[in-house]
């Protein structure tokens, strides 16, 4: 069902009649945090004893409408990557405060120069955007600021991503210069050495590669 509870909060509009947001947020009820909440915990990567989906709430999961202007870029992008041959579209998850979700919603992603609590950005490996193939390692970067934190509630979105040409972390620097995106994480090595970091994330360069495809209310229980 529509939330336009939701859509005026965040200072989005509607679709006059139609009961559809242009931009803004459709709720999908009970069953849709349901669904959502399964495929969280199957995808789920951590093993830590204290830190598992069931530990996790969906309080509300909704399906996103993005601005004209971003899925217009978006799929330009996705045009020009298949004429390349530089593959596919694919999903990924962002995990943020609600602050910053908003302000995605109403303009598509940026990469920030500070957090939205006013924190200068820490990224581990580099200037982009950051989304991992599994909800737990996203879950944990949920708080407003750029805190890490198991405890969170905020949003983590859904999102279709498009990696383009993907360089390794252990890829020389001329290499992770030139691709779309780099790969970091997942047990991979590199001449002899291993990840600095144990689960798999992305870092794209540019942001108009990533827009949302849904919106999860989640936190601690």
């Amino acid at each position: 069902m529509y939330n336009e509870t939701i859509v005026k909060e965040l200072g989005l509009s509607t679709i006059g009649g139609q009961g559809k947001p242009t931009v803004g947020l459709e709720g999908l009820g009970q069953q849709g945090s349901d669904t959502w909440h399964h495929a969280i915990a199957a995808g789920w990567q951590h093993t830590n004893a204290n830190f598992k989906p069931e530990n996790y709430q969906i309080h509300h999961a909704f399906k996103v409408y993005n601005p004209a202007e971003v899925e217009q870029k978006w799929e330009k992008i996705k045009d020009s990557d298949a004429s390349t041959g530089r593959g596919n579209a694919t999903q990924a998850y962002h995990g943020t405060d609600f602050v910053a979700a908003s302000s995605i919603i109403k303009t598509g992603y940026r990469v920030m120069k500070k957090t939205s609590s006013g924190g200068a950005v820490w990224r581990a490996v580099g200037n982009g955007l950051y989304t991992a193939p599994s909800a737990s390692k996203s879950v944990q970067y949920l708080n407003r600021g750029d805190g890490f934190s198991r405890n969170g509630h905020g949003t983590l979105f859904v999102n279709r991503v498009l990696y383009g040409n993907v360089a390794s972390e252990f890829d020389n620097s001329q290499k992770r210069l030139d691709a779309d995106s780099v790969y970091v994480g997942g047990k991979q090595t590199g001449g002899g050495s291993a990840s600095r970091f144990e689960y798999a994330e992305y870092v794209t360069k540019d942001p108009a590669r990533i827009i949302p495809a849904y919106w999860l209310d989640i936190g601690r229980k």
